[in-house]
């Protein structure tokens, strides 16, 4: 049995426990809507992919976080709010669910599941939050960019594009640094 198998739950517990810590600061701040942020919920499902033993829920989760980080900082730059939980989700969740690719290893097609899933969460966001809360970018593009993109619909064609294009480099570039799985 490998000697990190253990720690899989441990892990897992941590990243559920990061997004249930966000969760309570979101619902005490009247926020619920927020808890449907990817990067959120990528915590959630790199945490419960470990928990239940499943590489392709944690690779999800885990590919979700790696833009996040970058556009949640660059929320912040822009003068976005800081919340601590949101530390825990952004760098916890992402740390932990790179060490679940490590353990688990990167499955097959989990660029594509990443993108198809990510597709859905944002219908779902359209249809179930509010134009103003604008949660994973579903009814607007980021305030600012508005005029470097015709529509909406191609302002989410071009973050999709990319997002697929880190996920398919992580899918290739992973298993070639040491991570288990194939592409």
């Amino acid at each position: 049995m490998n000697a990190a198998r253990p720690r899989l739950p441990a892990a897992g517990f941590a990243a559920v426990a990061f997004y249930l810590a966000h969760a309570v600061e979101s619902l005490l701040r009247r926020e619920p809507d927020n808890l449907l942020w990817a990067c959120n919920l990528g915590t959630l499902a790199a945490g419960m992919g470990l928990l239940l033993g499943s590489p392709t829920l944690n690779a999800i989760g885990t590919y979700w976080l790696v833009p996040g980080l970058p556009l949640w900082i660059y929320d912040l730059a822009k003068g976005g709010e800081f919340l601590w939980t949101s530390v825990l989700t952004h760098v916890g969740g992402l740390g932990v669910g790179f060490f679940g690719l490590r353990e688990l290893g990167v499955p097959r097609g989990a660029w594509w599941k990443a993108t198809a899933s990510l597709g859905a969460l944002v219908a779902v966001c359209r249809v179930a939050t509010p134009p103003k809360q604008n949660i994973n970018l579903a009814h607007a593009p980021y305030p600012g960019w508005e005029s470097a993109f015709p529509s909406h619909l191609a302002y989410l064609a071009a973050l999709f594009a990319l997002f697929t294009l880190v996920w398919a480099t992580l899918q290739f570039g992973l298993p070639r640094l040491g991570f288990k799985g194939a592409p």
